[in-house]
């Protein structure tokens, strides 16, 4: 499609070059013309289709992220009575998934706030060369973005309301929504036919304007794919029925270029819509459709699915779950310490609003937790406290400070004793509940080694656990694994009390899959 619309337009730009201006506008405006009726005749094949029977599909059960259940109580470091169990070790890698080189690596992140740029950049610590304190870190945000002023905001409707406009609130901000979707369609009954009419419907209706909101939307405020396809979802739900919310919400996403699906429970009780993420989901009942996995968020269990199997025009994009960027959110905050007496302590502003937003992503992959763009007021808080804590000291030093630090300062608990189901943290949680376990720490740790020292890390997973492991600058003793030729010391942020190159002795002769970040 990009090739034939790429040759379409060096022929108008050859076609210019020889007709009168009158002339090439009369032809412009007559290919435009065509061009809007194959966007039309696509619209229309992909209606046609819908209305024959759809394919039976069977439902994959969830899938579980962690297999084996986790140490209900945290391991503490003792001494061992046979040295020899203390000696280093190069440990065994079972796999390495190099998660740095995939799309959300390549995505183009804007320049970190100032304000966190400047707690970075500050002269370096003593006893740290100064080519370890200012090193760069290339694709760390650290922070949200700062967001460029918009005094347009003032009169636009999408921010000040007017006529045929509801307002939504998203994470606490109030926004003017295009209602002239409100009641547009009615779903007589749970049949392919009947729904391909109701798609064809909403095809003829006037939904630019909803779609012109919703695209500003996810550029200037939402910051992801996932807080607009939430925000689809309140609108759609809001706007017609139960079952023509399905409809609905498939039809936007389609035209905002995602692959979604309506789908028929296979007991015929109601429809369900149906996703493409660009990572697995767990926990979650999913079915796989043209090679591709599309996932119900809201089921544990299901029958199957009758699904139409062709996609949509212009429906190539999965949904992203990667947070890019912070949404725009409420400021209203809760105030929470986590101290470790021996070390530091660290006082935050966590504003609920946005806690809320990131407890409804589904369990996802931990490099949507250990990359997501995190809250610049947290961030700048936490940096601040922390570099004043290291000041001075040597890089081993500082590493360790922060290790004992999370293994001191935060009550450990599994997701189910605190949760009753499998919860990873983005870096805000950790602060925010009473508790942590091994990945939430884990995300944590690696995020204030690339922010304060700027270090590379990866993570080590294990089937009930996982840890982190730092590639330092200078040689450091200690259990490690070697990537490339570059050895990286295990620091398990979770082993309380133990030091930098101090692995759980289960894990010593364990292989792990290394995740790089």
């Amino acid at each position: 499609m990009k090739k034939c619309l790429a040759t379409a337009l060096l022929f108008l730009v050859a076609i210019a070059q020889f007709c009168k201006a009158d002339e090439f506008d009369d032809f412009l405006n007559s290919s435009m013309t065509d061009f809007d009726s194959f966007i039309e005749a696509a619209d229309k094949d992909f209606v046609d289709f819908m209305k024959n029977p759809w394919k039976h599909f069977e439902a994959e059960k969830p899938v579980e992220k962690i297999t084996i259940p986790k140490p209900v109580e945290p391991i503490v470091y003792r001494p061992s009575a046979n040295p020899e169990s203390d000696k280093p070790k190069r440990l065994t890698i079972e796999e390495i998934i190099d998660l740095s080189s995939r799309e959300s690596k390549e995505k183009t992140i804007d320049a970190v706030n100032p304000s966190i740029e400047t707690i970075l950049s500050e002269k370096p610590r003593p006893n740290v060369p100064a080519t370890q304190a200012d090193k760069p870190r290339p694709n760390v945000p650290t922070s949200s973005p700062q967001r460029k002023p918009e005094p347009e905001k003032s009169t636009n409707p999408l921010y000040k309301g007017g006529a045929n406009r509801d307002v939504f609130q998203f994470a606490g901000v109030n926004y003017y929504i295009d209602n002239k979707l409100k009641g547009s369609v009615h779903l007589s009954k749970i049949r392919e036919k009947k729904i391909a009419e109701t798609y064809e419907t909403l095809l003829h209706s006037d939904y630019s304007q909803l779609l012109d909101d919703l695209k500003r939307l996810r550029s200037d405020n939402l910051g992801s794919d996932w807080a607009l396809y939430s925000l689809v979802r309140k609108i759609s739900e809001k706007y017609v029925g139960k079952n023509e919310s399905i409809i609905l919400r498939q039809f936007l996403l389609n035209k905002l270029g995602y692959k979604a699906k309506t789908a028929i429970n296979a007991d015929k009780n109601g429809l369900t819509l149906l996703y493409a993420p660009d990572c697995d989901l767990f926990a979650c009942v999913y079915t796989i459709v043209n090679g591709e996995k599309y996932y119900d968020v809201d089921k544990k269990e299901s029958s199957g699915f009758y699904i139409c199997q062709k996609d949509a025009p212009n429906a190539t994009k999965k949904v992203s779950m990667g947070i890019e960027k912070v949404p725009m959110h409420d400021k209203a905050s809760v105030r929470k310490s986590r101290t470790d007496k021996a070390t530091v302590g660290v006082t935050v502003s966590l504003p609920e609003s946005l806690i809320k937003f990131l407890g409804t992503l589904p369990q996802c992959d931990y490099k949507v937790y250990a990359e997501a763009s995190v809250d610049e007021t947290f961030s700048s808080q936490v940096l601040t406290q922390l570099k004043s804590a290291i000041q001075g000291k040597s890089e081993i030093e500082a590493a360790q400070l922060l290790l004992s630090y999370i293994q001191n300062g935060f009550e450990y608990q599994t997701d189910s004793q605190q949760f009753g189901y499998e919860k990873p943290f983005f870096v805000e949680e950790s602060f925010y509940y009473p508790a942590c376990d091994c990945e939430d720490r884990s995300i944590l740790y690696r995020y204030l080694m690339k922010n304060l020292l700027g270090l590379d890390v990866v993570l080590l997973y294990y089937p009930n656990h996982l840890a982190t492991a730092v590639h330092f600058d200078s040689p450091v003793k200690g259990d490690s694994i070697e990537i490339d030729g570059k050895v990286y010391i295990i620091c398990d942020p979770t082993f309380i009390g133990a030091k930098i190159g101090q692995s759980m002795p289960n894990f010593k002769n364990t292989p792990a899959k290394v995740v790089k970040l």
